[in-house]
């Protein structure tokens, strides 16, 4: 703010009231932001094709609010899995994991939150700490042997 409009503000009383309302809603509002928590939480990620004989299990620590995607993206980072990952019109889906890509008309790469079968991307799934996670490469038919199916 220049001198001269400082000045103005001196003549119009109003103004200064406005000026100090306004800061002092920005004050508020700042206060009342909510704050992301930076507590650290772990989470346990199961992955199973019976018919290939692979069953692992492995954990991770991750931030409040990191989603299953970025969990697996720091699980991929410390070598414990490795995965592929594609951007889709419906969004970011797992195509390959554990060296296992999803079929066509086959098996395909599906994932449980705490014994319910997803009903978000990885990209949109936030995780808690203490989540457990299943992966299954199962086909859709046989989807409801990784986790209770919802909203059928």
């Amino acid at each position: 703010m220049t001198f001269r409009e400082m000045k103005m503000m001196k003549k119009k009383p109003g103004t200064r009231y406005a000026v100090l309302i306004g800061l002092c809603g920005l004050l508020v509002l700042l206060a009342c932001k909510p704050q992301r928590t930076s507590e650290a939480g772990t989470i346990q990620m199961k992955i199973e094709a019976p018919t290939q004989g692979l069953a692992m299990s492995v954990s991770t620590p991750i931030a409040a609010g990191a989603t299953v995607l970025a969990a697996m993206q720091a699980m991929q980072q410390n070598d414990q899995i490795r995965f592929v990952s594609q951007d889709t019109a419906n969004g970011v889906i797992v195509t390959s994991l554990a060296g296992l890509a999803n079929t066509a008309q086959g098996p395909a790469w599906q994932y449980a939150l705490n014994g319910q079968l997803a009903s978000l991307g990885v990209a949109d799934q936030v995780l808690s700490a203490g989540d457990q996670i299943r992966w299954c490469y199962l086909s859709y038919a046989d989807r409801s042997q990784c986790g209770t199916v919802i909203d059928e």
